[in-house]
């Protein structure tokens, strides 16, 4: 049987989409201009992401404009979606909190520290946390 490209490739990509919700339940989304804000009260195509693996090993995610998430200057600056490619400033370990539930993980950057959302949202994120607490904590809702 020979199998459809076009459709494994949307499968596997719906398979593998997820939205990123805060502890004080907004949504992460990825404006036209890069920026990753979580501001959202519902899932839309901007809070769509892709987890692919990366092939440095971890985790990297594809916004729903084809471009991924970079911990721009290793960490130092805001997140952004604005890459066409994978290398090691867009590769996340996501770290399972299972104390949190079966879908909660704190993401880590290249730089070693977690993603925040200051203040539970509403600002731009941040890879600038040595540790995790309710503000790096996220839960990625699979669609």
């Amino acid at each position: 049987m020979d199998i459809n490209p076009y459709y494994y490739q949307n499968y596997y990509q719906r398979a593998n989409q997820v939205a990123i919700r805060t502890t004080n339940g907004v949504y992460v989304s990825a404006e036209t201009s890069g920026q990753l804000v979580a501001n959202r009260g519902r899932i839309g195509p901007w809070e769509t992401f892709t987890l692919v693996s990366s092939p440095l090993g971890g985790t990297a995610f594809r916004s729903y404009h084809g471009l991924y998430i970079c911990a721009e200057s290793a960490g130092a600056d805001a997140l952004v979606a604005n890459r066409n490619w994978i290398g090691p400033w867009e590769t996340f370990s996501l770290i399972p909190l299972p104390e949190k539930g079966p879908n909660y993980y704190a993401i880590k950057a290249v730089n070693g520290n977690f993603v925040s959302a200051e203040a539970g949202g509403g600002t731009q994120l941040k890879a600038n946390r040595g540790w995790v607490g309710p503000w790096e904590t996220f839960e990625l809702v699979p669609l």
